[in-house]
């Protein structure tokens, strides 16, 4: 799997864009003197994540980051949105096993550098569809 981490600035706006084997993976857009609460949006085809994300700490160069929504697709080829979910980054981890979207509470001070990504794998008996994983990149 290659993994390709592309980050531009431009009008005091940070863009990081990352790609896996040459697809799309995640867009994440962080202001400047951003104090506020921002609503992520990645893709992990075929799930999505929406990471909620607070204040930054430029003097330790940390963001906060308050939660984490995991949603995926529920029709049949996909086990009806049933299996496993995993939500990471900086020193935390969940997983749980159910059916529909999850949602977590992560709220921490996380790191640049680090990521914050949800995973789905579907119960399938046949072992056809793999683990999907979409993440955002935290830069402060």
């Amino acid at each position: 799997m290659l993994l390709k981490f592309v980050r531009a600035q431009s009008m005091r706006r940070a863009v990081s864009i990352i790609f896996v084997s040459g697809m799309l993976l995640a867009v994440s857009m962080a202001g400047a003197g951003a104090a506020h609460a921002s609503s992520i949006w990645a893709s992990g085809d075929p799930i999505l994540i929406n990471v909620q994300t607070g204040g930054m700490n430029y003097a330790n160069h940390t963001q906060w980051v308050s939660s984490i929504y995991i949603d995926v697709p529920t029709p049949q080829n996909y086990d009806y949105g049933c299996g496993k979910f995993e939500a990471w980054t900086q020193n935390y981890y969940v997983t749980t096993q159910a059916c529909g979207g999850q949602f977590y509470y992560i709220d921490k001070w996380v790191a640049t550098g680090n990521y914050v990504c949800g995973a789905f794998t579907p119960f399938d008996i046949y072992k056809a569809w793999p683990r999907a994983i979409a993440c955002i990149a935290i830069r402060v």
